[in-house]
């Protein structure tokens, strides 16, 4: 029942690192939503980084559209590229369970817009992005495919040669003319 979720919880504030995951991976088995709020707590605050991935891989299963916009901040502060990636696909599995994806690119597009966001998180938001599509996340792509960062350019790219429908066909034809990097041509035909 619910009084064990709370205990499990609980216990995580005063156990060792392996105790915390093991602890969180109890609470993913359990199925225990409520401890959703818990969980992204600690994805984001936790000092051990392996606690940290755990968490956030958990909250694949276990977080409610209501924490979108904390994990999309937990994805953007992510400290190493397990975490991130744990973060992204969280986020990614949270999309499925979202009704509105208008409401929902508010906090993706926002995180991009930041200036301090770092090149690996951009490049994780831009995928996201991509997944909700519509017209604001398309043009955060079109602006991230004039980004001087390789990195930064080539996910925009590739998220874009992934778009749902032929909305940024125009922008994937102009690139393929104008590239002179294979790759790059050949992804975006």
């Amino acid at each position: 029942g619910a009084e064990i979720d709370a205990a499990l919880v609980a216990a995580m504030a005063g156990a060792d690192a392996p105790a915390r995951v093991a602890l969180v991976r109890a609470l993913e088995a359990r199925g225990s939503r409520a401890a959703a709020p818990a969980l992204l707590a600690a994805g984001r605050q936790d000092a051990d980084a392996g606690v940290r991935a755990t968490a956030l891989l958990a909250l694949q299963t276990l977080a409610e559209p209501p924490l979108l916009p904390d994990m999309v901040a937990a994805l953007r502060e992510a400290k190493t590229d397990g975490e991130r990636d744990a973060a992204e696909r969280a986020v990614l599995a949270l999309l499925t369970r979202v009704d509105d994806k208008a409401k929902a690119a508010a906090p993706v597009l926002q995180a991009l817009a930041a200036a301090d966001t770092a090149v690996p998180a951009r490049c994780s938001l831009l995928r996201v992005a991509g997944r909700l599509g519509g017209g604001p996340c398309l043009g955060a792509l079109r602006e991230a495919l004039k980004n001087p960062d390789e990195a930064v350019h080539n996910t925009a790219l590739r998220t874009l040669a992934d778009w749902p429908d032929a909305e940024p066909m125009g922008d994937l034809l102009a690139l393929a003319r104008a590239t002179d990097y294979k790759t790059h041509r050949v992804l975006a035909l």
